[in-house]
C-alpha cells in the first residue's frame, strides 16, 4: 500500500492536525513537508519579513498542528534537502487561508515562482481533503493582490461575499477554486 503524503487527523474537541510528508512524491526535484513532520529548518535563509511571520506562527502553536508548509530542494547525489520556501496558513470551518508565502533569499525567478506554485498546489490539496470549497489567500496590498491573481490564478472575493465582513484595514481576500490552477510550472 502506498504511503499517504498528506494526512488529516481530526481531533477530539474540533481541532485538525495536518501532516505533509514528501509531497508530491519521491520523483520531484522539490518536496513539501509540514512543520510538525520536519520542525523548523534552522539553516534556512528567509527574508526578514517572512522570518518574522514564521516566528509568530511557531509561537501561536501553528507549527505543532502542521500549519507551516516548507518546500525543500533535493540537491546532489545524496539528495540532501535544502529549505527553499515556506507557506503559513490558517485552517478552520472548512476553510484554508494562506497567511504568508515566500522563498529563501537566494532563489530568483522563475525558480521562485515554481516553488511558490508548488506550495500553493499542496495547500490546495490540503484544502480539498479538509472539505474547503476553495483556497483563500489574505494579502495586504494591491500589488500583492495583482501578483497573486496574475501569477497563481487567484481572484478577489466578491464584494457581497460574507467572508469580506471579517476583513480589517488593508486586508484583501483572494480565492482560487479547485481545478483552476496550472500547478507548478
Amino acid at each position: 500500500m502506498p504511503r499517504q503524503l498528506i494526512q488529516l487527523n481530526l481531533r477530539k474537541g474540533g481541532g485538525t492536525r495536518i501532516a505533509v510528508d514528501g509531497w508530491p512524491g519521491p520523483t520531484s526535484l522539490y518536496h513539501v513537508d509540514s512543520s510538525n513532520v520536519v520542525g523548523h529548518p534552522a539553516a534556512a535563509e528567509w527574508p526578514d519579513a517572512l522570518e518574522r511571520r514564521l516566528k509568530a506562527r511557531r509561537r501561536d502553536r501553528g507549527e505543532h498542528k502542521g500549519r507551516i508548509l516548507y518546500a525543500f530542494q533535493l540537491r546532489g547525489l545524496s539528495r540532501v534537502p535544502l529549505p527553499v520556501g515556506a507557506l503559513l496558513y490558517h485552517l478552520a470551518d472548512r476553510r484554508l487561508q494562506v497567511l504568508g508565502l515566500g522563498t529563501a533569499v537566494f532563489k530568483a525567478s522563475p525558480e521562485r515562482e515554481q516553488i511558490m506554485a508548488l506550495l500553493l498546489a499542496c495547500a490546495q490539496e490540503v484544502a480539498r481533503l479538509h472539505g474547503a470549497p476553495s483556497l483563500e489567500w489574505m494579502v495586504h496590498s494591491e500589488r500583492d493582490a495583482k501578483s497573486a491573481c496574475d501569477a497563481f490564478e487567484f481572484v478577489r472575493v466578491k464584494k457581497n461575499d460574507p467572508r469580506r465582513k471579517r476583513l480589517r484595514g488593508n486586508e484583501i481576500l483572494l480565492e482560487r477554486l479547485p481545478n483552476t490552477h496550472r500547478g507548478s510550472r
